[in-house]
């Protein structure tokens, strides 16, 4: 990608366009991944009041049922 942005030459102004395209593009993934979707995440949860983490047991666990069951 670096060579395309930093192109010369016969041609160099179409391969620079593109590498910029592609940067940006690279860029704002990046952002929207690593920034903006666990922001989102967060800002849901604290709306609707759950907590993040493992669901809470709601009863005894469950034993089997006697005599083996064969």
């Amino acid at each position: 990608m670096t060579p395309l942005v930093r192109a010369s030459g016969a041609g160099a102004e179409a391969r620079k366009v593109m590498g910029m395209t592609v940067f940006a593009g690279m860029l704002i993934a990046t952002i929207l991944g690593v920034l903006l979707i666990p922001m989102l995440f967060v800002l849901v949860g604290k709306l609707t009041g759950s907590k993040p983490g493992p669901a809470p047991a709601t009863g005894p666990p469950a034993h089997a049922p006697e005599g083996g069951g064969h």
